[in-house]
């Protein structure tokens, strides 16, 4: 057992620990005695068993890990990004501001609506009755700054990258200082800045070539957010979906990509839709446990979707700085852009209204999301699909 491995053990027996007491309320005599229990196992086992060693270590940590937990009172707020509204955003406010004008100006509801949501996570402009279609059609994630969103970002910057003449390496911090630039502009909520640090995360681990190594590091970076704010963990959706979906796209992103040799990756289209799967995947069992919805039509919707996006991104952010310079220019892209909208519109609207789009979970127990998940990592383990 290498000293990497040793450590990404007493990361997952820490948020273990978080996760268990998270979800039921342990007493202080039980997690006191885990704890009593590790240092025995590392006293009697030190010289003869460095596997037993190694648990007992992992069992310190774990009640650590439900002490931190227990410690904390009320839902705290959020530390990742709590000050950078007021600090560096404001630098990056007005473009924001223009771009929402520009597409109030040369698009109607619902497509601007859509398109605001799309390029800058405003959903101000959503109805109710529209909130429920994106549910039930699977697409939510798509008006979110979410961590698979980060990703097809990235990818469809680096596409533009080398297009413009630049190596893969230098597309790869071109990309990095558009994200850091969007997610500012966005005004830097702590939902953005951890999908945009999960993001990066799996986007470095790509660039090197050891896409594997991803995991590793979104184990880390999770901990560490835990270890500051151990009520991500239950309280805060967008952490749970942020890094189910980085994660799964770093299990099987390669998989899926080979699989899809058929499709062209003009603008990353490739990448993009090998992304769609894993995501999906594994974050369908935390939506169906917080919303109380399983989208049965949802990896369809996105399948037909999700290519697009980076389609949107580009026009839109396009037309919308054309239009801040100069408005007949902006209005002649524009049109592209609603045609792209309108297309997303109607699969949004179409497969809503199918019979059976979604299911309503009246109870989704939590020990369904764990069997889910060990059934996904047996399937993956058994059929080899990781690459």
């Amino acid at each position: 057992m290498t000293a990497p491995q040793v450590f990404i053990f007493l990361c997952l027996a820490f948020v273990g620990g978080i996760a268990l007491n998270s979800l039921v309320q342990t007493p202080l005599v039980a997690i006191g005695g885990v704890f009593v229990l590790g240092i025995i196992f590392i006293s009697v086992f030190w010289d003869k068993n460095k596997k037993i060693v190694v648990g007992g270590f992992c069992l310190l940590i774990f009640a650590l890990g439900m002490y931190r937990y227990k410690v904390v009172e009320q839902p705290a707020e959020l530390v990742w990004g709590a000050v950078a509204p007021q600090t560096s955003s404001a630098f990056l406010r007005p473009l924001r501001e223009k771009l929402s004008e520009s597409i109030d100006a040369f698009l109607s509801p619902p497509q601007s609506a859509l398109l605001a949501g799309i390029m800058l996570g405003d959903t101000d402009g959503f109805s109710k009755e529209f909130k429920q279609k994106l549910n039930r059609s699977g697409t939510r994630h798509i008006t979110a700054v979410s961590g698979m969103n980060v990703m097809i970002l990235a990818e469809m910057i680096i596409g533009l990258g080398i297009i413009l003449g630049m190596w893969r390496g230098q597309a790869f911090y071109f990309a990095l200082a558009v994200i850091v630039a969007y997610i500012i502009m966005v005004d830097a909520p702590p939902s953005a800045i951890r999908a945009g640090i999960m993001g990066c995360i799996v986007l470095f681990a790509e660039k090197i070539g050891r896409l594997s190594q991803a995991q590793r590091l979104l184990v880390i970076a999770a901990t560490i957010m835990l270890a500051f704010n151990p009520l991500l963990f239950k309280f805060d959706i967008g952490f749970q979906l942020s890094f189910l979906a980085t994660f799964g796209i770093a299990k099987l992103y390669q998989w899926f990509y080979e699989k899809f040799s058929w499709i062209p990756n003009w603008l990353q289209m490739r990448s993009v839709t090998a992304m769609t799967f894993p995501a999906v995947i594994f974050t369908a069992p935390i939506i169906a446990y917080n919303f109380g919805q399983l989208s049965l039509i949802g990896l369809f919707a996105n399948i037909l979707i999700v290519p697009i996006i980076p389609l949107i991104f580009s026009f839109g952010f396009f037309a919308g700085i054309l239009a801040i310079i100069f408005e007949p220019l902006g209005q002649a892209v524009f049109s592209p852009v609603w045609l792209l909208l309108t297309y997303v519109y109607q699969i949004i609207e179409k497969s809503s209204a199918l019979p059976l789009a979604a299911i309503e979970v009246e109870s989704f127990p939590w020990y369904f999301v764990v069997l889910y998940f060990v059934l996904l990592w047996w399937g993956i383990k058994k059929f080899k699909l990781e690459r």
